[in-house]
Order: structure tokens, then C-alpha cells, then sequence
């Protein structure tokens, strides 16, 4: 299991190189940016990779982006440059090296910063997105050697899954002890100090006590007040720190679908972790509970790159999912337990008249039809979905 494990962006980071000189590839730290592009670029020649954490590359990027090109890009096609997020005043010499110097560069961030609006202003029709993200149920289940998607036999790597994340060294990972090492030590080096120090935050206890809170509260409603109050953290810090957690692709804040303004929640964010194994390992337990369960279900409609949001009523009747495919509306909910649909799930359904609801468990075997909600594992959602998605024309190009 120590060889390279494709990955699903693989194909669109090669169709986006034809769209754009640019293509910026975002994602946290450790989910396998700079392997998947050096494995993708293998046959497109001598490309040269200058990493921004060289603190000699990013020297010359800040002082002088002539010399910059002479010394590192000129002769060459194709250019990756690492973790650009770094650099100072990026936008504008970044349309330098692609307007003046011809240049086709990939550039890579562990945070999206990279796309903000002061950046991407002088990058229009010029740059086109990808986000990594961890390993998806699919690629875990390759890169842990399993040929078979048949749910009776992959129930417990499912559940592993779920229990210790898809960041790749960690499923790459026999060992539990060894995975719980590795998870603790990209919280410390990665999740908390790199992005507590890149977001000039500086209090790396605080940021650790917060996301323990966040840990618990996964798939709640965020509430920045009460979270200052409990945890003594100011609210403006509270609000800092979750706003660089989300840049760098820790958190997920789910934003609420709506119609009614008067009876329907519009503004408040529900929190997740984008990484499961990273929350359990935060809260100390890898046991599958159902919020982890319903975060394991949002990363995985992410990483298919589909638009998700949720549905609560003042009332507080909710759906944990709502999915846009195309011009197709979906229902989604997320049952560890009972898989019978709720009260919420029929109450959207006679408002918005969905065209599939879905109830997504671990104990369905096979998808089967409950009075017009549909029981699926998570494995068959994805695959349901993806080919509604083909033939909806809703797809990515290929």
C-alpha cells in the first residue's frame, strides 16, 4: 500500500491546464497536493517545483519577480509553485509572469487565501480553481487495497473511514496507535500552528480549546456568542480563528438553504470538520457517532463536488442536507440509527416537492423505497447522485 494512489482530480487537473495558463490547486496541508501533481505532470517534461517555504524562493518572489522568472522559470513550460500563499502581492505578479513572461504555471495553496478578492482581481479569465481534498470513500478504499464495493464486505472499512479521516499517511497506516500518532501530529504541526501562525492569531491554546468545542458541536448551528461566552475567547477572536480553520480547510460552515425569509433560517452556519479523523482525534474518541456520521456524509458530497446546504425551519423542523444537481433538487438525510424518515424530511418534501429524498444509513445493504424516500449507503448515494449529475449535463468538463 505504499504506492500512489490516483485520485479522483487527477483528470481535471490536466483538462483545467487547457483552459487557463494558470490552475490553482487549494486544499489543507497534507492531503496530497503536491503528490498528486507531481504524479499528474510526470510526462509533461523537466517542470521545475519551487516550494514558497524555502524562505530563499520566497526571498526573490517579494523582492524581485524578474529575477524570480530568470533563475527558476525561464526555459520552461510548465512551472508548480508551492504554498504561493506566502508570497507578497501574488495577484498582480502572478499576471506579470502569465501576461508578460508567457509562463503556464500550477500553484498550490493549503489555504484560500489564495482567493481572495485582492488576488483574483488581476487574475480573471486567467486562473481556473480546483480544490483537494482528503481521500474520498473510493480512493480510501484503493489505497487500502479493497477491489470490491459490495457493502456487506466493506461495512468496516466504511466505519474506519469515518473513524480515522482520509488524510492520505493516515490510511496509508496499518497501525491504529500509529494513525492516532499521525492525526495528533498534523493537529499540532499543521492544523494549529501553521494556520494559527500564517493567520497572525498567535495563541495556539486557544485555537486547540476552540476546536474542541467545535469538535462537539459538529453539526450544530454555530452560535459565535455563546461559543465566546463558554470558552472565555473574545468574540472577535472566536470569529478570527473560525475564519482561518475554514480558509485552511479544516472546517466546513454548511449555509442554510431558504425561501421564506419569515419562517426559515437564512443566515446561520452549521459547523463540521472537513476531516472526520481530525474531529475525533480533537475530541479524543474514534467511536462513529451520528454527528460523525452526518460529517462523513457532507465531506463526501464535497469531495464529489456537489453544492450542499441544509433546511431548518424557526419551528426548528430540519433535513441535513439539501443538494442542487443540476437542475434537480435533492433531500439528504444522515441516520446512524433508525433509517425511517423523519417528520422534517416529509415536511420539506410537501413544500419543495424534491425530486429524490434520501435517507443515507449504514444498514442499507442495497438502495430500497420507503413511500418515495429512498434508503441508501453512503456508497450508492454517491454513485445515485453522480449519475444524476451525468445525465443532467450537470457534470465537470472532461
Amino acid at each position: 500500500m505504499g504506492s500512489y494512489v490516483p485520485r479522483r482530480a487527477e483528470k481535471l487537473l490536466k483538462d483545467y491546464l487547457e483552459l487557463t495558463p494558470i490552475l490553482a490547486l487549494v486544499g489543507a496541508r497534507q492531503v496530497g497536493k503536491t503528490t498528486m501533481t507531481k504524479h499528474t505532470l510526470e510526462g509533461e517534461g523537466n517542470v521545475p517545483y519551487v516550494t514558497f517555504d524555502d524562505p530563499s524562493v520566497l526571498m526573490l518572489f517579494n523582492e524581485s519577480i524578474h529575477e524570480f522568472h530568470r533563475d527558476l522559470i525561464e526555459g520552461h513550460e510548465l512551472v508548480v509553485m508551492d504554498e504561493v500563499q506566502y508570497g507578497t502581492d501574488v495577484g498582480r505578479k502572478l499576471k506579470f509572469l502569465c501576461d508578460v513572461k508567457d509562463a503556464r504555471m500550477v500553484i498550490t495553496s493549503s489555504s484560500e487565501t489564495l482567493l481572495r478578492r485582492d488576488v483574483l482581481s488581476h487574475l480573471v479569465g486567467r486562473l481556473t480553481l480546483l480544490k483537494l481534498h482528503p481521500f474520498s470513500t473510493r480512493e480510501y478504499l484503493t489505497a487500502r487495497g479493497i477491489k470490491t464495493e459490495s457493502w456487506k464486505y466493506v461495512t468496516g472499512h466504511i466505519r474506519e473511514h469515518i473513524s480515522y479521516g482520509g488524510y492520505p499517511r493516515v490510511v496509508l497506516e496499518n497501525g491504529i496507535e500509529k494513525k492516532q500518532k499521525l492525526l495528533t501530529d498534523i493537529i499540532s504541526l499543521t492544523v494549529i500552528r501553521d494556520v494559527v501562525h500564517s493567520f497572525g492569531l498567535s495563541d495556539e491554546l486557544k485555537a486547540f480549546k476552540l476546536m474542541r468545542m467545535l469538535a462537539e458541536q459538529t453539526g450544530n448551528i454555530l452560535e459565535i456568542a455563546s461559543i465566546s461566552r463558554d470558552s472565555g475567547i473574545p468574540y472577535a477572536k472566536v470569529s478570527a480563528f473560525i475564519n482561518a480553520f475554514e480558509m485552511s480547510g479544516i472546517l466546513t460552515l454548511l449555509r442554510p438553504f431558504f425561501k421564506n425569509r419569515r419562517t426559515e433560517v437564512v443566515k446561520a452556519p452549521k459547523v463540521y470538520f472537513q476531516d472526520c479523523g481530525i474531529r475525533n482525534s480533537i475530541r479524543g474518541s474514534f467511536d462513529v457517532d451520528g454527528p460523525g456520521f452526518e460529517g462523513h456524509i457532507l465531506a463526501e458530497l464535497t469531495k464529489h463536488d456537489f453544492p450542499v446546504r441544509y433546511w431548518r425551519t424557526m419551528s426548528k423542523a430540519e433535513v441535513d442536507f439539501v443538494v442542487e444537481v443540476g437542475p434537480h433538487l435533492i433531500a439528504v438525510e444522515a441516520k446512524m440509527g433508525d433509517p425511517k424518515p423523519s417528520r422534517s424530511l416529509r415536511s420539506f418534501m410537501n413544500k419543495y416537492a424534491p425530486n429524490r429524498a434520501y435517507v443515507v444509513t449504514m444498514r442499507a445493504h442495497e438502495p430500497r423505497s420507503d413511500r418515495g424516500v429512498i434508503q441508501v449507503n453512503p456508497l450508492d448515494l454517491i454513485e445515485q447522485l453522480d449519475e444524476l449529475k451525468r445525465s443532467s449535463g450537470a457534470a465537470k468538463p472532461s
